[in-house]
């Protein structure tokens, strides 16, 4: 737990909650912060990485909304004790995306919309896993899996370090064949076509 804690305290997320195993974590909720997509993604990223190194299997899931922040009191050692917490749909949709990360097995996964694309493309290594109806949003969504990180430290530098991460990532051919299926509705590749189509990405 100390572990998870100080990570958080390091991209300036608060932890909510520690229950049954998982722990919720808020970024410009309980605590405000700038670039709370990013700053989510690095303490996901991180957290999995620490506690799998100390031989914890982990796994993350990322949401980005509206929130409903607010303090929950109740009885503790024969005093009352208040707690900052952070609820609503899309903590709701986070948990649903750390179950698809673990059947995925990825470190994290969130659903795509462009803010988030935008806010994490261009520093971390993105890998599309599916498309597929979400609770809460009114159209398919793309889910992506957050394989790692581009930047990193205790400080801000990273928030603004463009490491054009697009071009060198492993995962540019699935992803760019996700995406044109999500650009054009139902499409079915034969066997030949999506070879074709994924050799035309690949090859210049």
């Amino acid at each position: 737990a100390t572990t998870v804690y100080e990570v958080a305290k390091n991209f300036k997320g608060h932890v909510d909650s520690a229950t049954d195993g998982r722990f919720i974590i808020s970024v410009n909720g309980v605590l405000p912060a700038a670039q709370p997509v990013a700053r989510g993604a690095n303490i996901a990223i991180n957290c999995v990485a620490k506690l799998e190194s100390l031989g914890v299997k982990a796994h993350a899931g990322l949401a980005s909304g509206p929130s409903i922040v607010g303090e929950v009191t109740m009885p503790s050692l024969g005093k009352k004790q208040s707690l900052r917490v952070t609820f609503g749909r899309t903590v709701q949709r986070a948990t649903m995306m750390e179950k698809i990360a673990s059947a995925a097995d990825v470190p994290c996964a969130t659903n795509s919309t462009w803010q988030t694309q935008t806010d994490l493309e261009t520093t971390f290594i993105l890998q599309n896993i599916d498309i597929c109806a979400v609770p809460g949003l009114k159209i398919e969504t793309k889910i992506v899996g957050i394989m790692s990180v581009g930047g990193g430290g205790d400080d801000d530098q990273w928030l603004y370090q463009m490491h054009g991460v697009g071009e060198s990532n492993p995962y540019r051919c699935l992803n760019a064949a996700i995406d044109h299926v999500l650009s054009n509705g139902d499409v079915e590749f034969t066997t030949d076509e999506g070879v074709n189509f994924v050799r035309s990405l690949r090859d210049p």
